[in-house]
């Protein structure tokens, strides 16, 4: 009789499979809070569309305004998508990374037989689904309030699965580098944030002083906001190819970071 073997097992493809679980263990936590995590970026758009609305769309002028498709919320719900879309990617990648090593249940995946490929990897696909989700609760809401339909479909889908992408692996590096919940807030209030609501998405950068406009094109979020205002209106303020070469650099910059961390230890243990 063949007595079974002892030796570890071998994947010599990847352990793909093990990739996809970790994959489907992040959404299934994801979805125990589905009240704020779905019903959370909604709210949070109309609110915003509202305070426009309310704000009084005649203000708003100039060209970048009166050229966008459904006016005012035309313009802003870029502004507004990014908004929802970073907040959820990063918050869902810096929570999960930070609970598991607060809780040492990132030793179960330490130890088990995934390479730091296949984590980041999965966190990768996990954080792109996250932003995917984002756009389909979050804009139909704004196209009630006057929202164009996506002129680009497919470009707004790209540009909504590689922001995601990006930030979430960002929210991974938070959630790496971070010991307490205070530190991961402190970066979201204090990085993230003001990035986000520096990005474009609710003025027009021709309307930023000249001395200032490279400042805020260094500024990654105004490629991603530029990028989903591209699909949304079908305009940008710069190259659109720029932008996702842009956005796909810093995402793999941060994805290589978090592989390095996994493959060797560094930060996992809070």
């Amino acid at each position: 009789m063949r007595q079974p073997s002892l030796a570890p097992r071998q994947y010599p493809n990847g352990n793909w499979a093990g990739a996809l679980s970790v994959l489907r263990h992040e959404l299934k936590r994801d979805m125990r809070l589905w009240q704020a995590n779905l019903m959370g970026p909604p709210l949070q758009a109309l609110l915003l569309a509202m305070v426009f609305l309310l704000a009084g769309a005649d203000r708003f002028t100039g060209a970048a305004f009166e050229a966008a498709q459904g006016g005012v919320i035309g313009f802003v719900a870029p502004g507004i998508l990014s908004v929802a879309i970073s907040a959820r990617c990063f918050e869902s990648m810096a929570f999960a990374l930070l609970f598991d090593k607060m809780e040492r249940i990132i030793e179960n995946l330490l130890g088990s037989p995934i390479s730091a490929l296949e984590i980041v990897t999965a966190y990768a696909g996990y954080s792109m689904l996250v932003a995917l989700l984002t756009l389909v609760t979050v804009h139909p809401f704004l196209m009630l309030m006057g929202a164009p339909f996506p002129a680009n479909p497919l470009g707004l889908l790209a540009a909504v699965a590689l922001g995601g992408f990006a930030v979430g692996m960002g929210g991974m590096l938070t959630g790496l580098t971070s010991d307490k919940w205070d530190q991961m807030q402190a970066k979201d209030t204090f990085v993230l944030t003001p990035l986000v609501y520096l990005s474009g998405g609710f003025f027009a950068l021709s309307a930023v002083p000249e001395g200032m406009r490279l400042a805020v094109q260094l500024n990654p979020l105004f490629h991603l906001t530029d990028l989903l205002r591209w699909g949304v209106t079908g305009q940008a303020a710069g190259d659109p190819a720029l932008s996702f070469v842009i956005i796909t650099v810093i995402g793999l910059g941060f994805a290589a970071l978090g592989w390095h961390a996994f493959r060797t230890g560094w930060r996992l243990k809070a």
